[in-house]
């Protein structure tokens, strides 16, 4: 199921520019993708992860259960109400 239209990308990348593209490939366990399929319990089918530079340094983040050197980038779900809310008055 898929609650981001092409016009919801298409907003965002006239708000943001053009993302760059990539693709990773990962073996999961048969518990992590039970981590992944819980997380999807309410429809959800998308995660976003952000790269946020600064000339050549990157913004990693860390929870406060992670292990004391585990970082990652910004990641999380799309919320629907401020996707749909995105699209431009069609007033103005």
């Amino acid at each position: 199921m898929s609650y981001i239209s092409p016009q919801d990308i298409a907003i965002t990348e006239n708000l943001y520019g053009r993302p760059v593209e990539c693709e990773v490939k990962i073996d999961l366990t048969i518990k992590e993708l039970e981590i992944i399929k819980n997380s999807q319990h309410d429809g959800r089918a998308h995660d976003i992860t952000v790269f946020i530079t600064n000339r050549d340094k990157l913004l990693f983040i860390a929870k406060h259960f992670y292990p004391r050197d585990l970082f990652r980038a910004p990641s999380g779900r799309p919320n629907r109400a401020k996707v749909s809310s995105m699209a431009p008055n069609e007033k103005s």
